[in-house]
C-alpha cells in the first residue's frame, strides 16, 4: 500500500557539539491529516534512541547476529534522545515511547486533527550520538561524526490511515520523506561538513539551498577526505576516489554513470549526490573488496566506477521508491542489483568474475575465471539455497538472516527480474523500471502490482505472486523417454511445480543449437529433438533458476554411461552445467601421535553443496611415517514450511593413531534430524540424533582387540546470541555391557556492561555390568571411549596435551583425587566476568562410585576467556586438594581450551550470518 504524500513539513535547526557527542535540536513539524477520519495520536520515528539500551529491537537484532560490541559497550558509548517537550501555541503535548519499541514516540492530542486540518508544533530535544562501532553511524574516537536517520520523523502512513511503526534495526532502510524539509546545521569552525544534499555555509552554519524531499545524512570531519567529481551539471562528492585524479577518464566515467541512471530514474541534471564509503560498506559488492585489497585485479578507474555506480543506484532506488521501502525491500534491492549488473554488462562487458586474475595461466581454465562478473548473482543465492537456508523474498527485513538480508535476497530477486528480461524483453523491463520511479500520481497512485500488470499483463504474475512468496526447494529433472528414427523424446519434470519459466538448451559439439523457455507451474512437459543435429540437452544451463540438485539437468545423446563428462579441479570451482567435477585440496592436521598429517581432501563440492556430499582425506603422518585418514558420505533431505528443517544420514570411517604405534579404526553410521521451530529468523534449533560407533583398536603388538560397539540417541536444543545463550542436551548410550544416561543445561547471559555469567548443570547415570571402568563419567577429563571429541592427545595422562580442557561431563578444571564416577554424578560449573576476558570460575559436584559413599567435590580459579568456547586458559587456585597455587608443579595444572577443527573455527565467523 502506497503511503501518503505531502502531508508534513519540517524545519530543523541543529547545534552540533562533536566533543560531547550531542546535537541540540529545535524542530518545527506540521502534520496535515489527508485521511477521512480524525486523528488523536501521531507517531514519530526516533531511530537514534534505538541505541539507548539493550532491550530495544536494534539491540536484540545485534545480539541475534552475535555483534558483541553493543552488548559489551559502556553507557557512555550508547546513544539516546532526550526529548524536552512537544509544544503547540496552546501548550505542551503529552507523549510516551512505545513499550516494546522505544524508538517510536506516540504523541497524544487533546484535540483530534480533523480531515484536511493541520497541526503545527515544536519539538525540542537533544540527540546523544552512539559510538560508530555498532552500525557505522555515530561518533568515533576522534570526535568525528557520521550522521544518518538521527532526527525525528513522522512515521509513514498508508492511504487507509495505518501507521507503519518501523523500528530501527540498523539496516538504514527508513523510507525517504516525501514532504519538504528545511535544514540548518551549526557546528564548530574547525570542522568541515559533508552533507548528502547541496547547501551553503553562513556564519558557521550550513543550510540546505532548498527545501528537500528526503532524509539528511552528513559527516563532520576535521580532515576532509571527500572530493568533488563530475561535470558542470552533475556533481558527486565522494571519499572512495582515493588518489584518483579528476582527469578526462574520470569525467567520462561520471558522464556515463549519469546517463545510465537517467535512463531509469529520469533527469539528474544539476543534482549533487553523496557517494560515501560508509553507505557502500553497508551492502558492498560481495567478495570485491577482498580481491581489491589483496591482489588488485581491476584498474583503479574501474574499481571506482563499480563502487560509485552501485552506491548511486542504491541511493536513487531508496529515495525514489514509490512505496514503503522496508516492506518492499525484496523488490527495491533486487532492482538495485539488477540495474548494477546491467551497467556492468553495458559498459564493462569484458569484466570477469575475478577481474584480470582470469588471465593467469594457473586459473584461466577454471569456470570462475571464465565466468562474467554477473555470475556472482547466482553464486551468492545458491550458497544458501543449497543448504536450505534461503527465505522467501517477502520475508520482513527484521526476520531475515544476515546473509539473506545483505546478500542472497537482492541476488535472488535480481535473478527473477533477469528471467523477466529474458522472457519478455529489455525494452519492456526498461520501460517498467522507468515508469516505476518517475510516474507521479499522488491522487491515485499505482501499487507495485499495478505497475507489473500495466506492462506485462498476467505474464509477470509468476514473479510477484509466486516467485517472491515461494520458498520451495526447486528441483528440475530431464530424462529421455523415447526414440523413433532420429527423433529423441525427453520429459522435463518440475518436482515442486515452481511458477517461474525455465530454459532448455540443446548443443552439438559444445555449440548452442537451440534455446527455448518453457512455462512454469507445470509438473511435466515433453520435447523432441533431432539426434542428428543435437548431442546434448541441458536444462537450466545458466542457473538463473535456483535448484538444490543440478545433477539431473543433462542428457547426452551419444550413449555415454554418464550424463556429464567428469573433470578434476584443484581446490574448488563453480559448478558447470556441462561437466561433473571432483575437487582436490591440500589438507594439514595434527595430533600428538601421528604428528603433522599432510594429505589431501577429495570431495564433490563444499561451497555449493550437493544433496549428497562425499569427503575422502588420505594423509601421511610425520611421526608414525604411515598413512591415516578418513572417508564420509552424507545425504541431506530438506523440508519446507515445517518445523523439521532437514534430515541427514550417512556414515564415516577414520583411522589414526591413539598411542605411539597403536592405531584405531572407527566406523560411525548416523542419522540426524534438525528442527528450527520458529524458522530461520530465530536462532532456536534442536537436533535429534541416532548413531552407532564401532571402534577397533590395536594393542602394543599391533593386533586388533575385539571391537567395542555402542549406540546413542541424543537430543540437543540451543538458542544462542551474543547477549543470552541457552543449551540443553540429553543422551542415552547403550553398549554390550553398559547403559548410560545424561542431561546437561547451560546458560550464558550478559548482566551488565561487558560482564557475563555462565551456569552449567550436568547429571549422569551409569550401569556397567562388567565394571570395566571404560565407560565411567570423567570429572576433570572427558572420558572419550568412543573417540568422539577432537583431542590433540587423547591417551595422554601427563604433559602438555593432557592439559587440554573440554567442557563435557563433570567439566572440572582441577585434577582432583576422584577422577571418575561409575554410578552417578552431578556437577555445576559457574563463571562470571571480573574484567574483560578475565573470569572467576567455580565447579561444585557430587559423585557416587560403587561401594563408596557420596563425595562432595569442588574447585575454583581464574580463567582468561580469549575467544568464547574456542580459546581459553584456566588457572586453578583452590579445590579439594587445598591451595593449588603453592604447588611446585603448578604449571602442569594450568588447562587450555583450543579448537582447531575447521568446521568449529568456521562457525565462529558464520554464526552471525545464518
Amino acid at each position: 500500500m502506497t503511503f501518503c504524500y505531502a502531508q508534513q513539513y519540517d524545519e530543523i535547526d541543529a547545534q552540533v557539539d562533536p566533543l560531547s557527542g550531542l546535537i541540540e535540536v529545535k524542530q518545527l513539524l506540521r502534520y496535515t491529516n489527508g485521511g477521512s477520519a480524525a486523528l488523536d495520536t501521531l507517531y514519530l520515528y526516533d531511530w537514534n534512541h534505538a541505541y539507548s539500551e539493550t532491550s530495544t529491537p536494534l539491540a536484540a537484532k545485534l545480539a541475534e547476529e552475535f555483534n558483541f560490541q553493543f552488548e559489551k559497550s559502556k553507557s557512555d558509548d550508547k546513544g539516546n534522545t532526550k526529548i524536552h517537550e512537544f509544544r503547540t501555541t496552546q501548550g505542551s503535548l503529552n507523549w510516551h515511547r512505545l513499550e516494546k519499541q522505544k524508538d517510536i514516540v506516540a504523541i497524544h492530542l487533546t484535540h483530534p486533527i480533523q480531515p484536511q486540518d493541520s497541526l503545527v508544533f515544536l519539538a525540542s530535544y537533544v540527540v546523544k550520538l552512539p559510538a560508530d562501532d555498532f552500525t557505522g553511524y555515530g561518533i568515533d574516537n576522534t570526535d568525528e561524526i557520521s550522521f544518518r536517520n538521527g532526527f525525528l520523523q513522522f512515521a509513514n502512513q498508508d492511504f487507509d490511515g495505518h501507521w507503519n511503526l518501523d523500528s530501527n534495526y540498523g539496516f538504514n532502510d527508513r523510507t525517504a520523506l516525501r514532504s519538504p524539509t528545511k535544514f540548518t546545521i551549526c557546528f564548530p569552525e574547525d570542522y568541515t561538513i559533508i552533507p548528502s544534499i547541496n547547501g551553503d555555509l553562513h556564519n558557521g552554519c550550513w543550510q540546505a539551498k532548498d527545501q528537500i524531499q528526503g532524509d539528511l545524512a552528513f559527516y563532520l570531519r576535521r580532515t576532509n577526505d571527500f572530493k568533488s567529481l563530475g561535470s558542470s551539471n552533475f556533481e558527486i562528492m565522494t571519499d572512495m576516489a582515493d588518489d584518483l585524479a579528476a582527469d578526462q577518464t574520470t569525467v567520462e566515467i561520471i558522464k556515463r554513470i549519469q546517463k545510465f541512471a537517467e535512463d531509469f530514474f529520469g533527469n539528474l541534471s544539476n543534482q549533487y549526490i553523496l557517494i560515501d564509503s560508509e553507505f557502500y560498506s553497508q551492502n558492498p559488492i560481495v567478495g570485491f573488496d577482498l580481491l581489491l585489497n589483496t591482489l588488485r585485479p581491476i584498474p583503479k578507474h574501474e574499481q571506482f566506477e563499480l563502487k560509485a555506480t552501485q552506491v548511486l543506484i542504491r541511493k536513487l532506488v531508496q529515495s525514489k521508491f514509490p512505496e514503503n521501502y522496508r516492506q518492499n525491500r525484496w523488490l527495491a534491492d533486487g532492482l538495485s542489483h539488477y540495474l548494477f549488473m546491467r551497467y556492468v554488462e553495458t559498459y564493462l562487458p569484458e569484466l570477469r568474475l575475478i577481474g584480470n586474475l582470469a588471465e593467469l595461466p594457473l586459473l584461466s581454465t577454471y569456470q570462475f575465471a571464465q565466468a562474467p562478473f554477473a555470475a556472482k548473482t547466482n553464486l551468492q543465492s545458491a550458497f544458501v539455497y543449497r543448504r536450505n537456508l534461503a527465505q522467501p523474498l517477502l520475508t520482513p527485513s527484521q526476520d531475515l538472516t544476515k546473509y539473506n538480508r545483505k546478500i542472497a535476497l537482492r541476488s535472488r530477486s535480481a535473478m527473477g527480474i533477469k528471467i523477466l528480461e529474458e522472457t519478455e524483453s529489455k525494452e519492456q523491463i526498461d520501460a517498467f523500471i522507468f515508469n516505476l520511479f518517475t510516474s507521479k500520481n499522488n491522487l491515485n497512485p499505482l501499487t507495485i502490482q499495478d505497475h507489473f500488470e500495466l506492462f506485462f499483463k498476467d505474464r509477470a504474475k509468476w514473479f510477484y505472486e509466486g516467485y517472491c512468496t515461494d520458498n520451495g526447494l526447486t528441483d528440475y529433472e530431464i530424462r529421455q523417454i523415447g526414440k523413433s528414427d532420429n527423433q529423441v523424446q525427453v520429459e522435463l519434470t518440475n518436482h515442486t511445480k515452481a511458477q517461474n519459466p525455465i530454459r532448455v538448451n540443446s548443443y552439438s559439439k559444445q555449440q548452442l543449437v537451440s534455446s527455448v523457455w518453457l512455462p512454469g507451474g507445470v509438473e511435466k512437459q515433453r520435447l523432441s529433438f533431432d539426434q542428428t543435429q543435437v548431442d546434448k540437452i541441458v536444462l537450466n544451463p545458466d542457473q538463473l533458476v535456483l535448484e538444490v540438485n543440478t545433477n539431473n539437468n543433462n542428457i547426452r545423446l551419444n550413449n555415454s554411461f554418464t550424463k556429464r563428462a567428469r573433470r578434476f579441479r584443484l581446490f574448488e570451482d563453480i559448478p558447470s552445467s556441462h561437466y561433473a567435477a571432483t575437487y582436490i585440496a591440500p589438507n594439514l592436521t595434527y595430533n600428538a601421535y601421528d604428528g603433522f598429517l599432510l594429505g589431501m581432501v577429495i570431495h564433490n563440492g563444499l561451497t555449493l553443496r550437493q544433496p549428497t556430499t562425499v569427503f575422502f582425506s588420505p594423509q601421511y603422518g610425520n611421526k608414525e611415517m604411515s598413512l591415516s585418514g578418513s572417508f564420509s558420505i552424507r545425504h541431506r533431505s530438506y523440508f519446507q514450511k515445517k518445523k523439521l528443517a532437514n534430515v541427514s544420514y550417512g556414515f564415516g570411517v577414520e583411522s589414526f593413531h591413539f598411542k605411539p604405534g597403536q592405531r584405531y579404526y572407527r566406523f560411525n553410521p548416523q542419522i540426524n534430524a534438525t528442527f528450527r521451530p520458529e524458522g530461520l529468523a530465530s536462532n532456536k534449533r534442536s537436533i535429534v540424533g541416532l548413531e552407532l560407533v564401532s571402534l577397533h583398536q590395536e594393542d602394543q603388538n599391533k593386533k586388533l582387540i575385539d571391537g567395542a560397539y555402542n549406540s546413542s540417541l541424543s537430543y540437543t536444543y540451543t538458542n544462542s546470541s551474543s547477549s543470552l545463550s541457552r543449551g540443553f542436551g540429553a543422551a542415552l548410550q547403550m553398549g554390550d555391557s553398559f547403559t548410560k544416561f545424561s542431561v546437561s543445561y547451560r546458560n550464558r547471559k550478559y548482566y551488565s556492561e561487558g560482564k557475563q555469567y555462565t551456569f552449567r548443570f550436568f547429571i549422569g547415570l551409569l550401569s556397567d555390568q562388567n565394571k570395566s571402568g571404560n565407560f565411567d563419567f570423567g570429572i576433570s577429563r572427558v572420558n572419550d571411549y568412543s573417540f568422539t571429541y577432537n583431542l590433540l592427545g587423547r591417551s595422554e595422562t601427563s604433559g602438555f596435551f593432557s592439559q587440554q580442557y573440554v567442557l563435557a561431563e563433570g567439566g572440572f578444571k582441577s585434577y582432583i583425587s576422584i577422577q571418575m564416577a561409575n554410578q552417578w554424578m552431578m556437577s555445576t560449573n559457574l563463571s562470571t566476568t571480573l574484567w574483560r576476558g578475565l573470569e572467576l570460575y567455580s565447579d561444585i559436584g557430587l559423585v557416587k562410585n560403587r561401594g563408596q559413599k557420596n563425595h562432595l567435590i569442588y574447585d575454583a580459579g581464574l580463567s582468561f576467556n580469549l575467544i568464547e568456547d574456542y580459546l581459553g586458559l584456566y588457572f586453578p587456585f583452590y579445590s579439594n586438594l587445598g591451595w593449588e597455587i603453592d604447588d611446585k608443579a603448578y604449571p602442569s595444572k594450568i588447562r587450555f581450551t583450543l579448537s582447531i577443527q575447521a568446521s568449529q573455527l568456521l562457525s565462529l565467523f558464520t554464526r552471525s550470518w545464518f
